[in-house]
């Protein structure tokens, strides 16, 4: 595992319950990629589930019945809807691997199948997509290829009741 990568998974484990993570690039069926070794990749589940404790949304798939909305929403650079929509699903951060070995040449089409035709089609595609979300620069945690930025907006945390 990448060094880099291992940090980011031990700042996002100490993360509050609350709060969500939208992971970017966004796949059809709600798998994450990372580089490995070798010319090899991670290509799964999310690793922030698995391996952090966090909720967090890496595709399509994972969203359920919000997904095609999302996808429609970003398509037609309607962000008002888009962050209105992600403050309803509780997202509080946005995490971001713009390793290009991941998404430009190497994955033409398996895992981001359809979702291309929604979402940026280059990783600097995807540079310009984050300037449309109200994330706090100040705060970011960047680790070599990796940044996690905290929203800006309101988001609706748990609720617990009796």
């Amino acid at each position: 595992m990448d060094p880099s990568f291992e940090q980011v998974i031990n700042s996002i484990r100490s993360l509050p319950i609350d709060g969500k993570i939208l992971s970017f690039p966004f796949t059809g069926p709600g798998y994450q990629l990372f580089a490995g070794k070798e010319g090899g990749a991670y290509v799964g589940p999310s690793t922030f589930s698995y391996l952090a404790g966090k909720n967090d949304f890496t595709g399509y798939a994972g969203m359920g019945p919000y997904g095609q909305k999302f996808i429609e929403y970003v398509r037609n650079k309607d962000f008002s809807s888009v962050n209105n929509m992600m403050a309803l699903l509780n997202i509080k951060y946005i995490f971001y691997n713009s390793d290009p070995y991941i998404y430009d040449d190497n994955f033409p089409a398996y895992p981001y199948d359809f979702i291309r035709d929604y979402m940026p089609k280059t990783q600097e595609g995807y540079k310009k997509l984050l300037t449309h979300f109200p994330v706090d620069h100040a705060q970011e945690l960047k680790q070599g290829l990796y940044t996690l930025y905290p929203m800006q907006t309101n988001y609706l945390p748990h609720i617990y009741t009796k």
